[in-house]
């Protein structure tokens, strides 16, 4: 069909399209959702698509803590795992750089506790690490 009504669609949804310029738009709308929604944090999670469409998971959370769910996590499987829930909070030592015990990673295998270096950026470790380093310094 051609004509002046005619518009040729030429661009495909790839994942390039989505990471680049997509997903940044995403992110300020659900943002924004958010704060006019009265919720403390939203972000957009896992995108799929194909060739016409893609689907966005979009996840809200009453607190504005982005690991409130991992602290939480870390309060019921703590004993489980042969830590203390005290420690939630705490500062410990890894490889010479301080860490903030934030919390654990149920569905993580092996590496499922996780830690905020000063800079804001988190790490994750595993919890020999964390009971090894609390035990070193229970003992100093």
């Amino acid at each position: 069909m051609t004509g002046p009504f005619y518009l040729e669609h030429t661009m495909k949804i790839s994942k390039n399209y989505l990471k680049v310029k997509a997903r940044p738009i995403l992110d300020k709308h659900v943002k924004i959702l958010a704060e006019e929604l009265g919720l403390g944090r939203g972000s957009v999670g896992h995108i799929s698509f194909d060739d016409g469409s893609f689907e966005v998971k979009l996840k809200f959370t009453e607190s504005a803590d982005e690991y409130a769910q991992e602290a939480e996590c870390y309060r019921q499987f703590a004993e489980l795992v042969g830590c203390k829930v005290e420690w939630l909070g705490k500062q410990f030592l890894c490889a010479g750089e301080q860490f903030t015990l934030v919390g654990y990673r149920h569905k993580a295998a092996k590496y499922s506790i996780l830690g905020r270096a000063p800079s804001g950026t988190m790490k994750v470790f595993t919890v020999d690490v964390l009971k090894r380093n609390f035990k070193d310094a229970a003992a100093a």
